[in-house]
């Protein structure tokens, strides 16, 4: 396919169905990432199971999406982060080529970052990334990329966004 940007899926299938009982740690998380990232209430997604077969015109209706497909990307995606988050692990099939064009994309983010002024704030991490990739969404892989970012050292807090300021060294400095 001419033009094929790559969706979530290409880079991972998980099986998030695996047996009946749903973890209500795993609900909770889900329902975390989904009501902010959509910012609708929590109360609004308490009626699915996060188990992976709620049916999807609920997921989108309760999520004021305006795409099936798109809701359930995002419904699946925030299951397996909620999953990963609480490490709790499921059998992963890995697309290599996808992974391959995601740590390129990482890669050429991270020559841009030290080639310019050598480190970059939080804040510009979407910006950056959407300029970088066309691979995934940002919101998919911003723990990721942090992560990344804060183990190369290129990770900087600013008050005039020009000025190094102090160095993050842990996530949890940037929320």
């Amino acid at each position: 396919m001419k033009n094929h940007i790559p969706s979530y899926n290409d880079f991972v299938n998980e099986s998030i169905n695996e047996g009946s009982d749903v973890d209500p740690r795993v609900k909770k998380e889900a329902i975390s990432k989904l009501s902010d990232f959509f910012r609708v209430s929590p109360n609004a997604l308490s009626h699915l199971k996060f188990d992976g077969k709620d049916p999807i015109k609920d997921v989108t209706k309760s999520l004021n999406a305006t795409s099936y497909e798109g809701a359930e990307q995002y419904y699946r995606i925030a299951i397996q982060m909620a999953k990963r988050d609480l490490g709790i692990h499921e059998s992963i099939e890995v697309n290599e080529g996808a992974v391959k064009a995601f740590e390129k994309d990482y890669k050429d983010m991270e020559t841009s970052i030290k080639r310019g002024i050598g480190w970059i704030e939080p804040d510009y991490v979407e910006e950056t990334w959407e300029n970088s990739s066309d691979t995934i969404d940002f919101a998919i892989v911003k723990d990721e990329l942090y992560n990344r970012l804060i183990k190369a050292g290129l990770l900087y807090t600013s008050e005039d966004g020009e000025t190094k300021d102090k160095k993050i060294t842990n996530i949890s400095q940037i929320k």
